[in-house]
């Protein structure tokens, strides 16, 4: 087994789903209306507003959502999916519908033009009732999400999410494709969400018991038995860490965060940190009339406090029918490039935190709280080894924008495959060695995934000169 889940396997408790009596179909992610029928571009308009939300049946939960103007339907928990290819430009439109807040928009893991990265100091935000054009090439294959750099602690949380997939012009195609996007809530009896923020939240990010799939509570989806179907992941939750199982069935990983793996990787555990996601392949083997769950496991939280309980997610209902044109993982398999490891400069990068302060707990990189410190300065094209160090005892996602990177080691054991990534989970006092590329200039932030993590000063700027 990878070591990058070994050690998520060796700490979770398998138990059994649970029974759930009455199931809804898991709700599919509608897409956005690309609104310019021209080749080669993709344009979509969205509205940030407040909305109403269903996440449980019957009850009505106020949020914010990413409104797609084209589209019948308002209230959208995560926002539209937009579907694109690499090479083509894409143009979003985005106005802010927020009576009293600025916001900016971050393509998590997409390369783009530092001015369209979402972050504040390079370009004012989005003021109320104002729209801006986000437009650029897309260069890589993957699934990606975006959400704002602004109150992303609290804008996150309350359904600022929406998707991008973006498809190689030559990528094979599986006869069905489904996107999960995996989060948590905190519902109060009148099925407000809880926003401000307990001391717990300060150390885990906001979350809340209330597991949801797609923007609903847990539910079916109904299958081909024998199909083999792609399946794409993302989780979106503030702080909660997903271990998902299928009970002794395979994921073949196809890829992690962004272009394909050079080679699958066969697993029965998929560990997922907040802002990570998976492309995988599943045979649905089985009878007609079974079937089998998908859940997370449980995961330790770090901070001595538990974990994030294990929980059933979807329930895959098998049914007769025809499974379609068979693919194999091998077909999205791409040579990837591996970055050098010596004969380059190393920085070290130190993840700190103060959590003495119960009301004002801070957190640091390199010491200092973001925007304070000194950004760090590189060279266009270098490539660099980073030394990140987690001297805490809580669990930090790590991100870096404007470019992707490789684990090289963890606490010195070096990673078993090579995989392009934006985002990487930190275990308490682990040390992740990451070797990266500075593809573009301009000013570029790096931080924990945990928004409210980040809010608190763990998040430092990257300037990439030409």
């Amino acid at each position: 087994m990878p070591g990058w889940l070994a050690g998520a396997l060796a700490l979770c408790a398998c138990a059994p789903a649970p029974g759930l009596s009455s199931l809804d179909e898991v709700p599919e992610i509608l897409a956005a209306i690309d609104v310019d029928p021209a080749p080669g571009t993709v344009e979509v308009e969205l509205r940030l507003e407040p909305s109403d939300l269903e996440i449980l049946e019957g009850a009505t939960t106020p949020g914010l959502t990413y409104r797609d103007l084209s589209a019948a339907e308002r209230h959208l928990l995560p926002g539209p999916v937009i579907e694109v290819e690499v090479g083509q430009t894409l143009s979003v439109w985005l106005t802010n519908g927020l009576p009293d807040q600025e916001t900016t928009l971050h393509f998590h893991g997409m390369r783009t033009p530092a001015d369209l990265d979402g972050n504040p100091l390079i370009r004012s935000g989005i003021d109320p009732g104002r729209t801006m054009l986000h437009r650029f090439v897309v260069q890589d294959p993957g699934l990606y999400w975006f959400h704002p750099h602004l109150f992303s602690d609290e804008h996150v949380e309350l359904g600022l999410q929406g998707l991008v997939v973006a498809r190689a012009p030559d990528e094979p195609r599986a006869a069905r494709e489904r996107i999960f996007v995996l989060d948590d809530v905190d519902l109060l009896p009148d099925g407000s969400m809880a926003i401000v923020p307990s001391h717990q939240d300060h150390h885990l990010g906001r979350h809340g018991p209330t597991v949801i799939v797609n923007g609903r509570a847990p539910g079916r989806v109904r299958a081909i038995a024998g199909a083999t179907e792609r399946w794409r992941f993302v989780n979106t939750a503030n702080g909660r860490h997903f271990a998902l199982s299928l009970g002794g069935r395979t994921f073949e990983v196809i890829a992690l965060d962004g272009p394909p793996l050079a080679e699958p990787v066969s697993t029965d555990l998929l560990d997922i940190a907040p802002g990570e996601r998976r492309d995988v392949l599943v045979h649905l083997g089985g009878a007609p009339g079974s079937a089998f769950w998908l859940e997370t496991l449980a995961v330790p939280r770090g901070d001595r406090s538990g974990s994030w309980e294990h929980a059933a997610l979807v329930r895959v209902d098998l049914e007769a029918g025809s499974p379609g044109p068979v693919v194999q993982a091998g077909d999205f398999a791409r040579t990837l490039e591996r970055l050098p490891t010596t004969g380059v400069a190393t920085r070290r990068v130190v993840l700190e935190t103060d959590l003495h302060d119960r009301d004002a707990p801070v957190m640091t990189i390199n010491g200092a709280t973001w925007p304070f410190g000194d950004p760090l300065e590189a060279r266009l094209g270098d490539v660099e080894i980073w030394e990140v160090e987690n001297t805490s005892e809580l669990r930090h996602p790590f991100h870096v924008h404007g470019t992707f990177f490789q684990v090289v080691d963890r606490d010195g054991v070096p990673e078993p495959f090579v995989a392009w990534r934006d985002t990487m989970p930190i275990a308490p006092l682990e040390t992740v060695r990451i070797a990266l590329r500075y593809d573009a200039p301009g000013r570029w932030m790096f931080h924990c995934q945990i928004p409210e993590h980040a809010h608190m000063g763990m998040m430092g700027d990257l300037v990439v000169r030409e």
